[in-house]
């Protein structure tokens, strides 16, 4: 892995893969995943995305994904997590997108994983700010194929995504949308890689932090999010972004 100032760049090649490898994931950074080889699906919030060889997606900070169809045979990719001020002001802010690139961007790709092995300091920091805003701009085409998820999942996502300023259980979920807490949670579970209970945490802490990105005070937002204690909301958001509330506040 090669850490610049606001941003990671990382070549992952795996010649065995299977789904127990990889986690249901959201992060605070846009993360950009470029596939060199492999053929699969992947979940970004309520969409499923099939991706091959040089597939390539953008994940905003705070979008839930998951792997829900690992390759079956090599799997080699690139993996780069920035911050919100390297995306290109062309671009809107928050976007999300998959697209299926040619061989030039696969070249891009190559070429700077290249240099990787011939620069490093301010010579290769200079070179991976050209070639992400490159890779971004000349990549950016939505639309690609992709496919709706059950409509019960669908249904629920778009329900906590509503909700996350009440108390929510899976029995209050279930109710809502008419079917049985049982069946919920195992399709739910099967199909998101998570349960429906872990998926509402992280959904809320994720929103707990753009409300303090948006200047709210560490207590209002636990109170704006239903949680049950300011203790509860300070232990839940410490296990995700390993900080105190109130310092990540200081650091927007």
């Amino acid at each position: 892995m090669i850490t610049f100032n606001n941003a990671t760049y990382q070549r992952i090649i795996e010649s065995t893969v299977n789904k127990s490898h990889f986690i249901n994931q959201m992060h605070p950074r846009f993360e950009l995943l470029y596939i060199l080889n492999g053929n699969g699906k992947f979940i970004i919030e309520d969409t499923e995305y099939p991706f091959t060889n040089n597939s390539m997606f953008l994940v905003a900070p705070g979008k839930f994904h998951v792997l829900s169809e690992p390759p079956k045979s090599d799997y080699d990719r690139i993996i780069i997590y920035f911050d919100e001020n390297l995306l290109p002001s062309v671009l809107p802010k928050g976007i999300t997108f998959h697209s299926l690139t040619n061989s030039n961007m696969r070249e891009l790709f190559l070429k700077f994983d290249g240099y990787c092995n011939k620069y490093d300091g301010d010579a290769l920091s200079i070179l991976f700010n050209a070639f992400l805003c490159e890779a971004l701009i000349t990549s950016h085409s939505p639309g690609g194929e992709s496919n709706k998820l059950p409509k019960l999942i669908k249904n629920a996502i778009k329900f906590v995504e509503v909700n996350l300023d009440k108390n929510l259980s899976v029995d209050i979920i279930a109710n809502e949308l008419f079917v049985s807490k049982t069946h919920l949670s195992h399709s739910f579970s099967k199909i998101m890689n998570i349960g429906i209970m872990g998926y509402v945490e992280l959904k809320r802490v994720y929103k707990a932090r753009e409300l303090l990105k948006n200047g709210y005070s560490p207590t209002k937002v636990a109170e704006m999010l239903n949680y049950k204690s300011y203790p509860t909301f300070l232990r839940n958001y410490k296990k995700h972004f390993s900080v105190n509330p109130s310092n990540d506040k200081i650091k927007q």
